[in-house]
């Protein structure tokens, strides 16, 4: 399968929304040097995955268990205070048995992890790719969890501990 960063983050989004799928967008809105709201892009949407509440609960559920249960690979995302759903991934750069380690640099697997928090109400979608990092769950999760975290301390969701 062939996906950019992009497309598994909006693929993400609308897990998290509820199956909303949306245009990408890069700004929010223009504001003058005064800070006057010039122009507000409102998101547009593109469509709606054909899934059942059921089955994007479970989902949503694994997604959590991914990052937050005994043995999950995501666990690296994991940010005290805020449940994170999350997914690793590893994307092979050639096939083959061998292991990444034993490998040149430039033909090492690619280390993803997309994720989304909090479970309930979302309010933020991160994904990240580390070329030639390994595995997500090590190289990818630990990223994605840095971003969270820092968003909510931001927000004021969570302390600055």
């Amino acid at each position: 399968m062939l996906v950019t960063p992009i497309q598994l983050l909006c693929a993400f989004c609308a897990l998290a929304n509820g199956g909303t799928v949306y245009t990408p967008m890069v700004v929010k809105e223009i504001q003058s040097p005064e800070g006057e709201t010039l122009t507000v892009y409102e998101p547009e949407k593109v469509g709606t995955v054909p899934i059942s509440e059921e089955h994007l609960e479970m989902i949503k559920r694994g997604l959590y268990g991914a990052v937050n249960e005994p043995g999950g690979t995501g666990w690296r995302a994991k940010v005290e205070g805020m449940d994170v759903c999350g997914k690793t991934g590893t994307a092979q750069v050639i096939a083959g048995r061998m292991s990444s380690k034993y490998l040149p640099y430039e033909l090492r697997d690619h280390a993803w992890f997309v994720c989304f928090a909090p479970l309930e109400d979302p309010e933020i979608a991160v994904a990240v790719l580390v070329e030639h990092g390994g595995f997500g769950g090590t190289a990818s999760a630990p990223i994605a969890g840095a971003i969270i975290k820092e968003y909510f301390r931001l927000t004021g969701a969570i302390s600055d501990e």
